[in-house]
């Protein structure tokens, strides 16, 4: 199993799923890092470096907490002990942006494929270029990611 970022963000309970993460990551599975990942990364940086988050948060943790989905996971840690933010800090830190298993690349928003993959910064892997879809793959490999939400599956059959 290999999941591909935004493992927050996305409802209730973000410290449960990230628990349940753990637990599929202990039992083999891949985690990889995301956009939203990257806000909870920057943004616990921010509360554990200073208090002065309380009152004037950062421009990037206003809009993650006001316009990009991370109020209730924000709601869940702004009252944890620095320990415990270290830890989320930590686990977010050891995330890897891509991973690759035979004919499969796998990244959170695709990738800047005008360069090798090893060579795209965080930003080409968690957040998409506006071209990207259009460009071809690597050759040989099929590019997997997720980034943007869809109502409908997709058959592959």
């Amino acid at each position: 199993m290999i999941i591909c970022g935004d493992m927050i963000d996305r409802g209730p309970e973000n410290l449960e799923v990230l628990k349940t993460c753990l637990m599929l990551q202990a039992q083999g599975a891949v985690l990889l890092k995301g956009n939203h990942e990257q806000f909870l990364e920057q943004s616990v940086i921010e509360m554990i470096e200073s208090d002065s988050w309380r009152k004037k948060p950062s421009e990037n943790l206003y809009n993650w907490v006001k316009y990009n989905g991370g109020a209730t996971m924000f709601e869940e840690i702004e009252t944890l002990a620095p320990g415990k933010l270290a830890e989320i800090l930590q686990f977010v830190q050891s995330l890897p942006l891509y991973f690759s298993t035979g004919k499969f690349l796998f990244s959170h928003a695709g990738a800047n494929t005008r360069k090798p993959i090893e060579k795209n910064t965080e930003d080409d892997l968690v957040w998409m270029e506006d071209r990207f879809p259009y460009c071809p793959a690597y050759k040989g490999k099929i590019l997997v990611f997720g980034h943007i939400p869809h109502v409908e599956s997709l058959s592959l059959r």
